[in-house]
């Protein structure tokens, strides 16, 4: 239940208690003047008034269960009204807590993954920046007083994998209320493949201060981005011992399909900053034979000869 829907059930039912109320008076109003009134005309508006003030204990009182708290008691319509306040109160941080929580499931599914060049094997400068400054403007939007609500599904964790799933010409009207908040996000959603999106989380000792002990929801794990991008680069170096990217024509052979022994293929440039690695190099070439001539045997017979 959020506040906007407690608040709208509680003054509809009280409207109804008030439009009960109003009959009882006119029907005692009637014997206030000394004028003879309908029995069953007042115990039928008693009766509905008495319906209608059940009505609103009931709506309070579910909202109350909603926020944890017992059902209330009070005796006045001023304690009343303040009892109304102070549950609207709290289903509004409820709610907040809620979309904040989510955000940062959201960042932590940014986090714990990286982009990775599907034929190298390593980190896409470009795109891996863009994945951190999405957790960035995550962790400033939670952070706030109202944090957004976004669309999607309330899982967070799930919320990439929904997004993906979005048809490319649907994306820019979904995401819509995304792109005002949380733009790069967005750019996540349009520039990263999801078969890049390599998840290392199990590759990675997470820091204690994320471990048992702590509320996953509420504390952020967006703090910790630095060292897990940095621990995770240091992974796939290790595991992937690749030299600095390079620009590779189309066509080029490649130091790894050359013959054992030969020289390193040509063209290999350094990568200029300019060069966008996330472009897939041209297919393979059949190697050429790069082993070294071996000296040509001599007859020495036929040396004797010629010289005769």
């Amino acid at each position: 239940m959020t506040s906007d829907t407690f608040q709208n059930t509680y003054q509809q039912a009280l409207a109804a208690l008030d439009s009960q109320l109003s009959r009882v008076n006119r029907e005692l109003a009637t014997l206030a003047a000394a004028r003879p009134a309908d029995p069953d005309a007042v115990t039928a508006a008693v009766l509905r008034a008495q319906q209608a003030a059940e009505s609103v204990g009931s709506v309070v009182a579910e909202a109350a269960a909603a926020v944890g708290d017992p059902p209330p008691l009070w005796a006045t319509r001023e304690e009343l009204e303040s009892t109304a306040e102070r549950i609207t109160e709290k289903l509004k941080t409820n709610a907040g807590n809620a979309r904040r929580s989510r955000l940062q499931a959201i960042a932590s599914s940014l986090l714990v993954a990286q982009v990775l060049h599907p034929r190298w094997k390593k980190v896409v400068p470009a795109l891996d920046a863009l994945r951190l400054r999405a957790v960035a403007q995550l962790q400033e939007v939670a952070s706030g007083m109202n944090p957004p609500d976004l669309p999607g599904p309330v899982d967070g964790g799930a919320w990439l994998a929904w997004a993906w799933e979005l048809p490319t010409e649907e994306v820019e009207d979904t995401l819509a209320v995304v792109r005002a908040v949380v733009p790069a996000l967005v750019e996540v959603v349009l520039e990263i493949d999801p078969g890049h999106w390599v998840v290392i989380a199990e590759a990675i000792a997470m820091p204690e201060s994320l471990g048992s002990g702590r509320d996953s929801h509420s504390e952020a794990v967006i703090p910790q981005a630095d060292r897990v991008s940095d621990t995770a680069s240091s992974i796939l170096s290790d595991m992937v011992p690749i030299a600095d990217e390079v620009s590779i024509p189309t066509g080029t052979v490649l130091p790894s399909e050359s013959w054992i022994g030969g020289k390193s293929a040509p063209g290999l440039n350094p990568l200029s900053s300019s060069h966008d690695s996330s472009v897939l190099p041209g297919p393979r070439v059949k190697p050429r034979n790069n082993l070294p001539e071996l000296p040509r045997k001599i007859d020495g017979h036929k040396e004797k000869k010629g010289e005769s």
